[in-house]
């Protein structure tokens, strides 16, 4: 299914699509381990701090907000087209993560991003 007219699609869309798809899937309990990792981002940002002192329940919203939005990207990075459009429109079955990589490597939005993470491009 991963085959297309040119060849293979290649290894990174395949591998990022069956990683994903193992750490969303129900035994894996993404959620529960990403509520602890950003709650504890979320408590060493001076920003939540001080949001965290005035209301504490802020800082259970502002980590639930996050982890949802985590979790639709992942649930963004697991689908794939159906056979029926696969066959008809001659895509990829793996269209929509491919568009999403070809969004994030964009110069603009690169441009955009932290720049304490450029050193890992």
């Amino acid at each position: 299914a991963f085959v297309t007219e040119l060849g293979l699609e290649g290894i990174v869309p395949f591998a990022i699509h069956k990683a994903v798809q193992r750490f969303t899937g129900p035994e894996h309990l993404l959620r529960d381990f990403l509520d602890l990792f950003v709650r504890d981002e979320l408590v060493h940002s001076l920003a939540a701090q001080a949001l965290a002192a005035a209301n504490p329940q802020a800082l259970a919203e502002m980590c639930d907000r996050n982890v949802q939005l985590i979790e639709h990207r992942a649930r963004q990075l697991v689908e794939t087209l159906a056979p029926k459009d696969v066959r008809e429109k001659e895509l990829s079955p793996m269209q929509p993560l491919m568009q999403l990589v070809m969004q994030a490597v964009v110069p603009s939005n690169l441009a955009q991003m932290d720049f304490v993470w450029m050193p890992w491009l």
